[in-house]
């Protein structure tokens, strides 16, 4: 009989299996282009902010340092729109924490640093979060760099 034997079937499982484990890195690699800036844009309704945060100069930035916690402006009124690239930075950096900030540890209503140096209050209203008066929508968004919360507007960081 011309079977195979157990020992000759070993290195084709053994191929089998390096080519399962190289086709789950080359996943886990395209899984890595999503950083924050990248998942708003998969999201397709914050095309205001992301043109704030490339007039900002902080695309690159925010898909690939971190980790932080960017709070994500369905809307960002006109009044708010900055012109420099400098007046746009700081107005990202109001919703930007550094750090990985759940939405639960934000239903705590301490204070939170902005990357700005501002403080943000989070309030909690039977469960749903209130920041700075705007409503968190959503939480726990994850990007490979922070996590996202969208919220209602933009944050006004004029005194």
């Amino acid at each position: 009989g011309g079977g195979l034997k157990p020992r000759d079937a070993a290195p084709a499982r053994g191929t089998w299996l390096m080519l399962a484990l190289a086709i789950g890195i080359v996943a886990t690699s395209d899984a890595a282009a999503a950083g924050l800036v990248s998942t708003l844009r998969d999201y397709g309704r914050f095309g205001a902010f992301i043109a704030l945060i490339e007039r900002a100069n902080l695309a690159r930035a925010l898909d690939t340092e971190g980790p932080y916690t960017l709070l994500a402006p369905e809307k960002v009124p006109a009044a708010l729109a900055p012109e420099s690239p400098e007046a746009a930075a700081r107005l990202v950096r109001h919703h930007l924490l550094d750090g990985t900030v759940s939405l639960r540890e934000l239903r705590r209503e301490r204070p939170r640093a902005t990357s700005g140096g501002h403080r943000l209050e989070f309030v909690d209203m039977s469960g749903a979060v209130l920041v700075d008066n705007r409503w968190i929508l959503q939480g726990d968004i994850p990007a490979d760099n922070g996590l996202i919360h969208i919220i209602t507007e933009a944050l006004d960081p004029r005194p």
